[in-house]
């Protein structure tokens, strides 16, 4: 019971979606906070699955929880659609998610309840399902310039998959407006659709809807249709009536806009599927406008070409027919001087209507003039003598010139570097009267000193009605950059392909390899035929096809987009070789693909066993070290104790009084002993310490009477050398969990050094609380110690200066001593010192 509770708090915890469900009926014990958000908010706890969920539990998931059950194994599913309130803010909406039920069982492997784990991949494939639809829409206007045919099935695929109705508007010459298309998936419904825009015209000045985005430029978002607005679209009691029992719940209305001009509107309604649009909605249904806006623009551009074309053409056949007829008139003039004044006449007549005819040539040149400026594609035009007669702004820019610099000088003037391939072009095609298409032409880039153009262009006749040649036509393309972009892209597959690691390539589904490199090759020692062949089971001696699909299965799920494994690869001599695995899944292709990369492991696993074999030793040695030390420091207190006991004996003068001078050598004996005694001590602590067996007595201490301890004993010291030893208390007393006889210990330590090497000035310990810690320093006046020693005098046997080892005694182990008990204890020791002037060191302890 109490590793349930553990998992229901635990589940509560946690950041990601997720539930704990128990009991036959499945009830819900504990969720986290983002899983109640996920289902809208609601409060799930002791109520069951089929309650909370309903959908799920119709789709047969209650089910699922009962196998977890019966089976003890974990059930999971992908992309699941599901409806519920994924914000926590009321409002439901329809969604996708990963979910994993993950049994929980006792020690004895019975099943007593459910962890399920959930994973919201809404955002993900709704992404997905809007780039397909914008995919397949831009196919669909591509496929045509008859925009009513291409946008009628723009709005089909909307709604087979973004709205229930779809409609599109545009605006005409004038300010009227033309319905393009509407859909719906009920074909009665677009007659009604239909019926209802014939019936009831929309109001030019209307507030909201198409009229409104039309007259304004700016989209409308109605996530929920109040019932106010459809009172005010509604243009009587009947229209009202059928725009209620159309169900409408939600629309957006976008314009379309191409080259800054207002051509028409999108309108996606949502009324069956209950659907909320929101702000992804809106910008899909802008892109969406965008490109019909440009399908719209297009055509009528091509239309408009068109047109003036044809215009042209039958304006230049009449007036050679006028022509013919002003000869006829002037034969006829020859023959009689009193025909003269009626051919004069009609003459006149007929040079009227030539000047009618020049004027509304000029306006359809103006046309065909707006139209070749505006191409984005390089476009120009060349008499038979290879001048340029007409260039576009965009052949003017590829070729790094002004367009007015250009008109009338020769292909060696403008582009010197291409002249010599292009020239025989041009004479061919004046030659043949036939185009040359898609030709590939190399040199100079004009805006790019220094660097290789390629271009692709195509070179046409240009005819009189004559079917004279008056010189050739050009079209380019600049390709240089698509060409640097291959180059890059054929390097990076040799490097791929040279490299020494092992790179493979293999079916997602077949496992069979697509691509294995040559380090992988050569180190298999097969050939990329016989490879072709294999899979991954046939390197991996370890790896069952059960076994490995189950490995990559996180892969395939979702749940990691890496893993890294170690295996054994097996080569065609049978030899095996240990390996570093990094596996990835790419869709970047038509079919996903698994991408391996293989590291040979050899040379680290026999640098890793070495390292573990001298790790071994050297602990080994480390060990001998300590029970070297112990045994020696036992060896050596036994004799001193002995030494100590007598020198006892001898002063109080068991054996006899003594004299002065003996008493002299009794003290020096005393001290001597005193510090070899010490030595022994802190080398036993020290292995004590390496050793783990250093044990710890914790009672509450208060610091400040113990700091004060301390320094009474080491007063004499310090009065000895003439040295002022100050304590500094705080005005609270600050007690703490620790081990008095250890923080004596090391204070005595601190103090012992202070003491011994400072010759002058004071020695001040002081007691405080910082950051929550206790903070005990001692402050000295002594020499110091130089920066690259700061780290050092912690270490066993190290003094910061051998001269004043040799002056003042010492071994070096009492710092290193003192730091290692007070991490024992929780804390640290720290130094701060500037060589000349002093040295403080810190001991921080926790504080109860």
């Amino acid at each position: 019971m109490s590793s349930m509770l553990d998992a229901r708090d635990l589940v509560s915890q946690l950041a990601t979606p997720a539930a704990l469900l128990e009991g036959e009926g499945h009830v819900f014990t504990s969720v986290s906070e983002s899983y109640r958000r996920m289902i809208g908010g609601v409060d799930p706890i002791g109520r069951s699955f089929a309650v909370v969920l309903p959908e799920l539990h119709e789709q047969g998931y209650t089910d699922r929880l009962d196998r977890v059950y019966l089976t003890g194994k974990p059930e999971s599913g992908s992309g699941v659609a599901v409806t519920w309130g994924r914000n926590g803010d009321g409002a439901s909406g329809r969604g996708f998610v990963d979910f994993v039920y993950q049994p929980i069982t006792t020690a004895g492997g019975e099943v007593i309840g459910v962890l399920a784990q959930v994973q919201d991949r809404t955002d993900q494939i709704r992404l997905e399902k809007e780039r397909r639809f914008l995919l397949e829409v831009g196919d669909v206007l591509s496929s045509s310039l008859d925009y009513d045919t291409t946008l009628a099935a723009v709005t089909r695929l909307a709604v087979d998959g973004i709205a229930d109705w779809c409609a599109i508007d545009e605006l005409l010459p004038g300010g009227s407006i033309r319905r393009i298309a509407v859909a719906h998936p009920d074909p009665k419904m677009v007659e009604l659709a239909h019926t209802l825009h014939e019936r009831y015209p929309q109001d030019p000045d209307a507030a909201h809807g198409v009229p409104n985005v039309l007259r304004t430029g700016l989209p409308e978002l109605v996530e929920e249709i109040p019932e106010e607005l459809l009172i005010a679209a509604a243009q009587d009691e009947e229209h009202l009536r059928i725009i209620r029992a159309l169900g409408l719940r939600s629309y957006i209305a976008v314009p379309l806009r191409a080259r800054g001009v207002v051509l028409g509107a999108l309108t996606l309604v949502s009324s069956d599927s209950g659907k909320r649009f929101g702000e992804p909605d809106l910008r899909l249904a802008e892109e969406l406008a965008r490109k019909a806006a440009i399908a719209i623009d297009n055509a009528r551009l091509y239309r408009d070409s068109e047109e003036a074309r044809q215009a042209l053409e039958e304006q230049a056949v009449e007036l050679e027919a006028q022509a013919a007829e002003l000869q006829q008139q002037a034969w006829q003039v020859e023959e009689s001087q009193a025909a003269l004044e009626a051919t004069n006449l009609e003459l006149a007549s007929q040079v009227e209507i030539a000047d009618r005819a020049r004027l509304d040539s000029e306006a359809a040149q103006a046309i065909l003039d707006a139209f070749f400026s505006a191409a984005p594609i390089a476009a120009g035009f060349l008499d038979p003598d290879l001048r340029y007669r007409r260039v576009n702004p965009a052949l003017a820019a590829m070729d790094g010139v002004p367009p007015e610099a250009i008109i009338g000088r020769t292909i060696y003037e403008i582009v010197p570097g291409f002249a010599a391939q292009a020239e025989p072009i041009y004479r061919e095609v004046l030659d043949t009267g036939q185009p040359v298409l898609n030709r590939e032409i190399r040199g100079p880039r004009p805006t790019d000193p220094g660097t290789i153009g390629h271009y692709l262009a195509s070179y046409f006749p240009v005819h009189t009605a004559n079917n004279a040649i008056l010189g050739v036509g050009l079209v380019a393309l600049d390709l240089t950059d698509l060409t640097q972009t291959q180059e890059r892209e054929r390097i990076f597959a040799q490097v791929l392909e040279e490299t020494r690691n092992e790179i493979y390539l293999f079916d997602a589904e077949t496992y069979l390899f697509q691509q294995v490199n040559r380090g992988a090759r050569e180190n298999l020692g097969y050939s990329f035929d016989e490879l072709q062949k294999m899979t991954p089971l046939s390197i991996k001696p370890e790896h069952t096809e059960t076994t490995f699909t189950a490995l990559v299965e996180p892969l395939r799920s979702g749940e990691k987009d890496l893993i890294r494994f170690e295996t054994v690869h097996q080569r065609k001599d049978g030899s095996l070789y240990p390996v570093d695995v990094h596996l990835q899944l790419s869709t970047a292709g038509r079919r996903p693909l698994f991408v391996a990369l293989i590291l040979d492991s050899t040379e680290r696993k026999r640098a890793e066993q070495e390292l573990i074999a001298a790790k071994e030793a050297a602990e080994q040695a480390n060990q001998a070290k300590s029970q070297f030390l112990t045994v020696m420091s036992h060896e050596l207190r036994t004799p001193l104790n002995a030494i100590i006991g007598y020198e006892d004996l001898l002063d109080a003068e068991v054996a006899g009084p003594l004299t002065t001078k003996q008493r002299e050598h009794l003290g020096r004996i005393r001290v001597g002993a005193a510090q070899l005694l010490g030595l022994i001590n802190q080398i036993l602590s020290l292995a004590r310490i390496e050793a783990g067996k250093e044990e710890i007595y914790l009672e509450s201490v208060d610091l400040g009477g113990l700091a004060g301890e301390v320094r009474s004993l080491m007063d004499a010291i310090a009065q000895q050398k003439g040295i002022t030893l100050s304590i500094s208390l705080p005005v609270e007393p600050a007690f703490t969990e620790t081990d008095a006889g250890k923080v004596r210990q090391i204070l005595m330590n601190l103090l012992g050094n202070a003491l011994k090497f400072t010759d002058e000035g004071e020695v001040e310990l002081s007691v405080g609380v910082e950051h929550g810690m206790a903070a005990l320093r001692v402050r000295d006046t002594g020499p110091g110690i130089p920066d690259e020693f700061m780290e050092r005098v912690f270490e066993p046997f190290v003094q910061a200066d051998l001269s004043q080892t040799r002056r003042h005694g010492g071994t070096g182990l009492g710092l290193a001593v003192s730091r290692e008990l007070a991490r024992l204890l929780g804390g640290d020791i720290t130094v701060e010192s500037v060589a000349g002037i002093g040295s403080t060191f810190t001991l921080t302890l926790p504080v109860s």
